[in-house]
């Protein structure tokens, strides 16, 4: 009997819902909420601003209890300029890793270690200044070794040939005349102030500086040395010579001057892994694309041409 009485009100039920005379009812009411809001809201009706969203008014009493609107600001909100646009700050310089740092002095005269841990020798490792050219606290203690300046000196006394001012080899002749002429007389080059500046090196026998003052393996030697005539040939045209009308053609070997600049500019304020960085990108972007590595590729495979016929089943 229960049963039977529930199936009769579904039934009824459904026969009701499914009226159009009903759903005729129910959109009217509905229209009719809609108009008297729409009214309401044009003549300034409190409750109608505060629920505009087709719903009938609220009462006078429940009017009052609606808090206002907050405006929730931006996360991270950039402070803005005169003219209302956006300041983005460069982002923080990112904390060195201590397998990438160096543990003794990089800067080129060595006056790092004697400014920035002066009379700290007895602070604790983790209170001494960490950064690139010296990260490792413990290097304050130790043993200063000489400079960059003077380990370069010397190598490139011992391997670097002085240009000479005459000689039966006319080649040899004119490229020292052509290293006095552009970096010996002109006052605008910083690093070159003497005969010392000019020894050069040539690419054949620069593998003992890409090792052993550079920190690259040997097979860079030919890469590193291209793009350090790049670099300083890029300063030399925008820095001694004006920048105006075309480039000089400037003599194709690294001097001690030239070297100076590179450390400078490209080795003291980097660690490790952002030196490796620099030298494999160009110098006009920020990231490295597949072909930054194919002059390296090329170095590797004819430096070790046994062990990649090994690889490729040769």
């Amino acid at each position: 009997m229960v049963a039977t009485t529930s199936i009769k009100m579904d039934e009824l039920l459904a026969t009701w819902l499914g009226s159009d005379t009903i759903y005729e009812n129910v959109m009217r009411i509905i229209e009719t909420q809609k108009q008297e809001s729409t009214t309401n809201k044009e003549g300034g009706n409190a409750s109608a601003s505060a629920l505009d969203d087709g719903r009938p008014p609220l009462s006078p009493k429940m009017v009052k209890k609606i808090p206002k609107k907050v405006e929730i600001p931006s996360f991270f909100a950039k402070p803005k300029d005169a003219e209302g646009n956006p300041q983005i700050p460069p982002p923080q310089p990112p904390k060195r890793r201590w397998s990438s740092s160096f543990t003794e002095d990089q800067t080129w005269n060595g006056d790092y270690m004697s400014y920035a841990n002066e009379g700290r020798e007895n602070d604790s490792p983790k209170s001494l200044e960490q950064d690139s050219v010296a990260t490792d606290p413990t290097a304050a203690t130790q043993k200063k070794k000489v400079c960059i300046a003077v380990q370069a000196k010397e190598m490139f006394t011992e391997l670097g040939t002085a240009p000479p001012i005459r000689v039966a080899d006319s080649q040899h002749q004119q490229l020292g005349g052509a290293l006095r002429r552009y970096y010996l007389q002109t006052s605008k080059d910083e690093y070159h102030t003497s005969e010392e500046d000019l020894i050069y090196i040539p690419l054949e026998r620069f593998e003992r500086v890409t090792k052993e003052l550079c920190n690259f393996p040997t097979f860079f030697h030919k890469p590193l040395y291209e793009r350090i005539l790049m670099l300083w040939s890029t300063h030399y045209h925008l820095n001694v010579a004006g920048g105006g009308g075309d480039e000089v053609q400037l003599p194709p070997v690294v001097t001690y001057g030239i070297f100076h600049y590179f450390w400078k500019t490209e080795m003291a304020p980097y660690d490790k892994n952002e030196r490796f960085f620099r030298l494999l990108k160009r110098p006009d972007l920020d990231y490295i694309t597949r072909d930054d590595f194919f002059p390296y590729i090329k170095e590797l495979l004819n430096d070790h041409p046994v062990s990649v016929r090994w690889l490729f089943g040769g």
